[in-house]
């Protein structure tokens, strides 16, 4: 990433990774009536689009970057 983390290194993606497995698993109504589908607040999925967004910006801007 291009936020250097406390050792003034890029920082790991694993909080990226994270916020992708918990909008993969966490919003999971997207497809009603299976297995894990599960009623979704409004307040759940005004947080799933920030997510979404954040991640949308992040990968597209280059934050996020496969090293060499």
């Amino acid at each position: 990433m291009v936020i250097l983390d406390n050792q003034a290194v890029p920082a790991k993606v694993d909080t990226v990774v994270s916020l992708m497995k918990l909008l993969w698993h966490g919003h999971r109504d997207r497809h009603p009536g299976g297995q894990t589908s599960a009623p979704i607040t409004v307040e759940a999925a005004h947080a799933a689009v920030h997510i979404a967004v954040l991640l949308v910006q992040l990968l597209s801007s280059s934050s996020v970057t496969r090293t060499p």
